[in-house]
């Protein structure tokens, strides 16, 4: 009783009150579920192999890497947590792992860069009927991109153009929260580089822009004998080749280009009190993709689609002159002639090259005769066939344009 009146309260039947507990229940849990699965966007994602020969099935974090970073920026990719080669064909099954849903697309978690800009020469494209593409090298190692890195900085002062920090598994996720977030004027960028370049354009909006994406490749086993005497000479790689067989070597950073191209970056907004807006993560397109060979077949079918123009090391300076076509840049004009980046300790004398020369045939030789090392390398030598087929169309198709009978 209150100031002479009689409150009455109604008490919720016992039914009703659990029932309302149980929502209230389910309501907490559901939202504990969604921080939880929000988080674990942002953890190490991880891919499963199955070894056909024991039946197998290994686990392998791919979302390591910051402890093999190379000091001079041409750190190829990302490395499994034993630093072996993460996509090999002599461990993957013939068998998908799942079976796809009716009407879902054979690739649909495969690799793609839907904002890239396909082959000018073969699909008779003129950038400048995009609006402000963005040229995007992709760095191969020992391929001749160091010498094109050179190259771009020499073109970025000359002709006063924006170039962003050259982008490695080191930096790629710090230079793309800087984009998003303006740190970099994403509008004012001319040009980008990187060995893990890829991508660059998916997640930026403001303004959306569309990647012209290039690269020089190298056939495989050149460059990956190369690479190991480049490091035994003193140069600095991503992983270690001391007390190593070149066999062992190879089998530790397996196919290059081919990891290059699965690598990409998802990045997700922050919430408001957050002091940072956005965070990026590394991803792989391809997760759970077993069958290597699928893959790859892929990946080969759509080179023309990811790269505007591609290059090879076999026939550089022709490279540099595409370049300069394609994007009207002093590539060939400024960069041709330069050497960057090879053995520290390489010789002058010619009998000495000689040598080493010698030395390096004998080793492919040995490469090429051993069956696991031919499987670990076969996607890049299927990219590389590839590439090198584009390559000479493109060549064909810019001395028809300019009437001339060769370069």
């Amino acid at each position: 009783m209150e100031n002479g009146h009689v409150i009455k309260m109604r008490v919720m039947p016992r039914g009703q009150l659990e029932t309302a507990s149980l929502i209230l229940c389910s309501v907490l849990v559901m939202v504990l579920l969604v921080k939880v699965n929000d988080e674990r966007r942002l953890e190490p994602r991880y891919i499963k192999y199955r070894d056909s020969t024991q039946g197998s099935t290994d686990e392998r974090s791919y979302w390591e890497g910051n402890d093999v970073m190379e000091a001079l920026n041409v750190n190829p990719g990302f490395y499994i947590k034993d630093n072996s080669a993460s996509l090999r064909p002599d461990i993957a099954s013939k068998e998908r792992s799942k079976e796809l849903k009716p009407n879902q697309s054979e690739y649909t978690n495969f690799p793609d860069f839907p904002r890239s800009i396909p082959n000018v020469y073969l699909h008779n494209i003129t950038l400048s009927n995009y609006r402000n593409p963005l040229p995007t090298f992709l760095h191969n190692p020992k391929s001749g991109g160091t010498t094109l890195k050179k190259c771009l900085m020499t073109i970025s002062e000359k002709e006063n153009k924006k170039l962003i920090p050259f982008m490695t598994t080191d930096n790629r996720l710090d230079i793309e929260v800087g984009l998003l977030s303006g740190v970099y004027n994403w509008k004012s960028v001319d040009l980008a580089a990187g060995s893990v370049s890829m991508g660059i354009c998916q997640n930026i909006d403001t303004p959306r822009r569309r990647c012209a994406y290039y690269t020089i490749v190298r056939e495989p086993y050149d460059r990956i004998i190369s690479h190991y005497f480049f490091c035994k000479g003193g140069g600095v790689t991503s992983l270690p080749c001391h007390n190593k067989t070149i066999e062992e070597y190879v089998m530790d950073v397996g196919s290059l280009f081919f990891r290059q191209l699965l690598f990409q970056v998802r990045c997700v907004r922050r919430r408001p009190e957050k002091t940072v807006e956005y965070r990026c993560f590394r991803n792989l397109s391809a997760e759970n993709i077993e069958d290597i060979d699928e893959l790859t077949n892929y990946l080969v079918g759509k080179l023309e689609s990811f790269f505007a123009v591609i290059g090879l090391t076999e026939e550089y300076d022709t490279s540099l002159v595409l370049f300069q076509d394609v994007f009207k840049f002093q590539f060939y004009d400024d960069c041709r002639g330069l050497k960057f980046n090879t053995a520290p300790i390489a010789s002058s004398n010619s009998a000495v090259k000689q040598r080493h020369e010698l030395e390096k045939a004998e080793v492919k030789k040995r490469l090429l005769a051993n069956e696991e090392i031919r499987r670990v390398l076969r996607p890049d030598v299927l990219l590389y066939e590839k590439a090198k087929e584009i390559f000479q169309q493109q060549k064909q198709l810019y001395m028809s344009k300019r009437g001339v009978d060769n370069m």
